[in-house]
């Protein structure tokens, strides 16, 4: 497909801003308008010379997280970073005679998205955790959280709502965040990825609604914010 001077030059602009951006969310914004761009005009990384590097567009799988049992958010949450970073979302198991004994997320993609992409949800997952055990504590500390909604659940029920809610508002975020930009552009998974793929077990999650309580409503908050670019994992 020809291509201009102007788009190749604009191309390498916005991935030299990437490359050279101080934090993960000026990183994440223009890879995200560097990956619009290409989609828009029928193209990959490699047919921008930019470099040798991003000519190569090797596929890559990026192990994230492994446990013997995932939790449902912690797999919605980063089934959201995998589609929103033009990657897949897959889970190994391992068998110890015919029960799991232990489960490996990972991201699926080009090189760079995938790193990205692994990067994008360590960051998050960190994130839930700190501002759940903040929220936990300014929860304890008020006197009117006795007459909140979901007051006297288990600690167990209490953290996986605030955690589902995380995932929904960071997902939120992510849409938020593309709608925004200026390219009315669905981010989607490279032909070859999804080839690489075919063989696979596909893993998908069910996008159920949270119920709406003040657990989920403080996580749907926080992780909002932190997919906007807040700095609230930095706060104590």
């Amino acid at each position: 497909m020809p291509t201009n001077n102007a788009l190749l030059e604009k191309l390498s602009k916005i991935k030299a801003l990437a490359d050279e951006a101080l934090d993960t969310h000026e990183c994440q914004t223009a890879l995200l308008m560097y990956q619009q761009l290409l989609d828009k005009h029928g193209l990959n990384s490699a047919d921008v010379e930019i470099t040798a590097a991003m000519q190569a567009e090797t596929i890559e799988e990026v192990a994230v997280y492994t446990g013997q049992r995932i939790a449902k958010w912690m797999r919605y949450l980063y089934t959201t970073v995998a589609k929103h970073h033009r990657c897949i979302a897959a889970s190994c198991k391992v068998f110890r005679g015919s029960a799991v004994c232990r489960q490996t997320l990972q991201f699926i993609g080009h090189k760079q998205d995938a790193e990205i992409a692994a990067e994008a949800f360590k960051t998050a997952l960190d994130a839930a955790f700190r501002l759940y055990n903040r929220y936990q504590l300014q929860k304890a500390a008020s006197d009117t959280c006795l007459t909140l909604p979901g007051h006297g659940q288990s600690e167990h029920s209490n953290r996986s709502r605030y955690m589902m809610g995380f995932a929904h508002g960071l997902e939120a975020a992510y849409r938020q965040q593309e709608a925004e930009t200026t390219f009315d552009i669905i981010i989607t998974v490279p032909a070859d990825v999804r080839e690489h793929v075919s063989g696979y077990g596909k893993h998908t999650i069910r996008n159920d609604v949270p119920i709406t309580d003040s657990n989920v409503i403080a996580g749907y908050n926080d992780g909002f914010n932190i997919g906007r670019g807040d700095r609230l994992a930095e706060q104590t």
